[in-house]
């Protein structure tokens, strides 16, 4: 699954008014936890003719009077599921731009759990709409203000701290104000573990000078709380 390496899939469901938790459809019924399906609304906020499914679609999002490009350099207007879906598919790609994500960092180190609390943001987020209740999994609208008040308020739970030099050669500095004991973990591209350390002070010294070229990412551990910066090592 996509999933499991930090990739979440969106999927447009059918552009017929009918139950895909009874007739069936592909996507709207795979069995993934790494699938948003999505369905079309239109200007008033109503249900378009798109598929529903309390079980198995997610959410809804503008898909009616979407404008495209046409023949002879012209423009026109287009409706569907088709055009629904990318405004998912759109809204993830904002999220992990804001200064406040970590979902690509995270993603390196724990993919799975990343990648499902970036679905979960989304899903969360709606907006409840009663043409939609009992016939999504959400009941609600795609609602993006939302998913970023929710992603930007994580932050409170980041621990801050600096990294010197940040491209290395052959030694770093880990400064942060933290207490002693917090464990730094250091994993490269791959997300493999190779460094493992408790700081007994507010800066710590590392030797890297045999370490392979390339990207790592440093973690900070402090209860329920966690930093993460990126490496390069030349």
């Amino acid at each position: 699954d996509l999933g499991e390496v930090g990739i979440l899939t969106v999927g447009s469901t059918e552009n017929d008014q009918v139950n895909t938790d009874f007739f069936g459809d592909i996507p709207s019924d795979c069995s993934s936890d790494f699938l948003i399906v999505v369905t079309n609304s239109d200007e008033a906020d109503e249900l378009s003719v798109a598929g529903f499914g309390r079980e198995n679609v997610d959410l809804s999002a503008p898909g009616e009077g979407i404008y495209s490009t046409d023949l002879d350099n012209a423009y026109r207007t287009y409706g569907g599921t088709s055009y629904a879906a990318p405004h998912v598919s759109g809204a993830i790609g904002l999220l992990y731009s804001l200064p406040e994500s970590t979902f690509c960092d995270n993603a390196r180190l724990s993919p799975v759990e990343s990648i499902l609390d970036l679905k979960r943001y989304i899903l969360d987020g709606t907006t409840p709409l009663p043409s939609l209740q009992d016939k999504t999994v959400t009941g609600g609208r795609l609602d993006l203000i939302n998913t970023v008040d929710m992603v930007t308020s994580t932050t409170d739970y980041q621990i801050p701290f600096s990294i010197y030099p940040n491209p290395v050669k052959d030694q770093i500095s880990i400064d942060a104000d933290v207490a002693s004991g917090t464990e730094i973990r250091i994993f490269d591209a791959l997300g493999k573990l190779i460094y493992n350390i408790r700081a007994e002070t507010s800066i710590t010294t590392i030797n890297t000078s045999r370490w392979p070229r390339g990207t790592y990412y440093i973690t900070l551990n402090q209860g329920d709380d966690i930093g993460v910066e990126k490496l390069v090592k030349l």
